[in-house]
């Protein structure tokens, strides 16, 4: 919010949110082809690694590891919430998405093989909600007289999110398995997460 409030030319903030999403898919380019080249991944985490760059001046980097990690903490930390601020939602998910992919590529399989397999199903109970409101919605003269007009969105919550989300109810269980006296741990699952598809009118 500092940033957008004192930042005189807003574009020079979502350029750079856009540069940061930029170097993050060169990273993630730079991985896929030492993964080709069969380079084992453990080794060029100890190892100076010099690529050249995509784009003269754009990604240079000589430590993939080290620099992997700088750039996702500050697209999740820093351009991430700014091209949130700015109205620009897509860049602000492809940001997390991204920069999760390369923090946490482990976790990052793991989400992703959830959300795609529950993916056609949330996205049929997100429409199914946003059909019947906006029957109702319709259906209301007095609302209709009185609105000019009227737009429903539905969503159903990225991955990064959602993992983010399921590791908060990870957490609660936990603690609150502590305090039982029972040994069974309940399973968390995506229908668990209240806000996993959600509607805007």
């Amino acid at each position: 919010n500092l940033l957008v409030s004192v930042s005189e030319d807003w574009q020079s903030l979502a350029i750079r949110s856009v540069a940061s999403l930029y170097r993050l898919r060169g990273i993630i380019a730079f991985r896929e082809k030492v993964a080709e080249r069969s380079i084992n991944p453990a080794s060029s985490c100890e190892e100076t690694v010099d690529i050249q760059p995509i784009d003269t001046g754009i990604i240079q980097y000589k430590s993939l590891a080290n620099e992997g990690i700088k750039v996702s903490r500050e697209a999740l930390n820093i351009y991430a919430p700014i091209a949130q601020r700015l109205g620009m939602h897509r860049l602000k998910n492809e940001l997390e998405g991204t920069a999760f992919r390369v923090l946490y590529p482990r976790q990052y399989s793991a989400a992703m093989s959830l959300y795609q397999n529950n993916l056609d199903k949330m996205r049929a109970v997100a429409e199914n909600i946003k059909d019947t409101i906006n029957q109702i919605i319709h259906e209301d003269d007095l609302l209709n007289i009185h609105a000019e007009s009227i737009a429903i969105y539905s969503r159903v919550k990225e991955p990064y999110s959602l993992w983010r989300k399921l590791l908060k109810l990870r957490m609660r269980q936990l603690e609150k398995d502590g305090k039982s006296s029972s040994k069974q741990s309940s399973t968390i699952s995506i229908a668990d997460v209240n806000d996993a598809i959600a509607l805007r009118i």
